[in-house]
């Protein structure tokens, strides 16, 4: 009754002082009722195969653990603690897996129900009693990590149950896009009391993933997808007007694209522990063919040394590691050129998939350019030389050597034959993607343009005819 209380008197208080300072806005009335509105959590317990323990122990346990709760996070949480039902017990126990939301019962996908749902499990192990808890967040309809601890004894299976549901918590905020382009998270509950303090679960995460649902009219959600590539990273501490966040992604405009539809946008925060992501390369058109020897370099953002993290496989994967967890901005490159930079906290998927253009063709294509420059070079070389002779020998009226000299000239390769090459070549290299056709057809247009400019046959053609001229009428000039 008391929490009702606060919270009607807290939002007349926001709302008059909306009115009082500036126009009323929902949407920032939206954010600050985020922050004064309590979790609710439904937390169900399953004793399995523990020995001894009778159904008094299990009423105690969850009365145990609903005063630690109040006591612990005050007006932050509205637990309520009972035993797991029977339907949900068939499908989560005893491994508790993260099902799909379209096989949890209904009610689990309703926010009627609750805010966060979690099960705990106490069973036995081998080396005593086992405690494991895994968190559904009705609202994102996504499942935390599974949290679990090895108990010595009984009466240490209070505290390890109470640890194990904070562990298991995933923050969750709303996300407010301000005019100047700035981003501001505002974290549930954040602004009611905890009589003793942060815990573990109130720990600001290091990043949050943004997740974009979208609800029917009554509500519901039709879909929660998460947004690719993006990351939310708090970089200041908040000022009371919402945590600021830096935007690190590898979309366009990932917050104000355009949606259609009921759709609100999520921060979502699991905690990082660290680990191993495997990086999947794949062309984006339908053959999805695995990109090899492509080079993966990462940096810590705000940082911008870049370090080198591995080539792909023949299969298109490189592993990327990070101990503690912490978001990586990674740099992807083929050759010289770079195709992507994304955002990757290593460990959170065991595997990422990345759709990028086949650029083999486009190296293959520059490779092949290359050597024709080279050629070039050798060539324009070779002929210049030859005609700086040739006019030498035609200021000194040696005829025949002048005409010497222009045969090895003309014993050289072409403008027309050089042309003839370039565009066999280009009609041999085909690329999928139409950004990168282009930037090949411009390197061949490129080298085109090289040979047009630097086999001239004007000069030459203007020496054969004062050669042909001198030898008609040697005595002439």
């Amino acid at each position: 009754m008391f929490r009702r209380l606060l919270g009607s008197v807290v939002f007349a208080c926001a709302v008059w002082g909306g009115w009082a300072e500036l126009p009323f806005r929902s949407a920032v009335v939206a954010q600050s009722l985020w922050e004064w509105t309590p979790y609710r959590v439904e937390i169900y317990l399953a004793l399995e195969d523990c020995p001894g323990w009778s159904n008094a122990d299990a009423d105690f346990l969850s009365r145990d653990l609903q005063s630690r709760l109040e006591y612990r996070l005050g007006a932050r949480w509205e637990p309520h603690v009972s035993k797991l039902p029977e339907e949900a017990g068939r499908l989560l126990l005893p491994d508790l897996p993260a099902l799909a939301p379209e096989h949890l019962p209904d009610d689990w996908r309703k926010l009627k129900t609750a805010d966060k749902i979690v099960v705990v499990r106490v069973g036995m192990a081998e080396d005593g009693l086992r405690v494991a808890a895994r968190q559904w967040d009705v609202r994102a309809e996504r499942w935390g990590a599974l949290v679990r601890a090895a108990v010595p004894r009984e009466s240490a299976v209070p505290e390890a149950v109470l640890r194990a549901v904070l562990e298991s918590h995933v923050p969750t905020a709303s996300i407010q896009v301000l005019e100047d382009g700035g981003v501001r998270v505002h974290p549930r509950g954040v602004a009611l009391a905890a009589p003793q303090g942060p815990g573990p679960e109130e720990e600001r995460t290091p990043v949050y993933y943004v997740l974009a649902r979208y609800e029917d009219r009554d509500g519901n959600a039709r879909a929660v997808l998460t947004l690719p590539w993006t990351l939310l990273l708090p970089r200041e501490r908040d000022d009371g007007a919402g945590l600021p966040c830096e935007v690190i992604s590898g979309v366009r405009n990932p917050l104000t694209a355009r949606r259609r539809g009921r759709v609100e946008l999520l921060a979502w925060g699991p905690r990082p522990s660290g680990g191993e992501t495997v990086l999947h390369l794949a062309s984006r058109d339908e053959r999805k063919k695995p990109l090899a020897d492509y080079d993966v370099f990462a940096r810590t953002p705000g940082q911008d040394t870049l370090r080198w993290i591995g080539r792909t496989d023949w299969d298109g994967r490189v592993s990327v590691q990070e101990r503690d967890g912490a978001p990586l901005v990674l740099a992807i490159k083929h050759g010289t050129r770079l195709l992507a930079k994304l955002p990757l906290v290593p460990g959170m998927v065991s595997e990422a998939t990345v759709s990028l253009p086949d650029d083999d063709p486009r190296l293959e294509a520059e490779a092949a350019l290359r050597g024709i420059q080279d050629e070039l070079i050798d060539l324009v070389i070779q002929r210049t030389v030859l005609l700086a002779k040739a006019r030498a020998r035609v200021a000194e009226k040696k005829w025949d050597e002048a005409a010497d000299l222009l045969d090895q000239v003309r014993k050289l390769k072409s403008r027309e034959v050089f042309s003839s090459e370039i565009m066999q070549l280009q009609q041999r290299i085909y690329c999928p993607e139409p950004a990168a056709q282009q930037e090949v057809n411009h390197m061949f247009g490129e080298v085109r343009r090289l040979v047009n400019q630097y086999l001239d046959p004007s000069e030459f053609e203007k020496l054969v005819q004062q050669v042909a001229g001198g030898r008609r009428n040697p005595s002439s000039g």
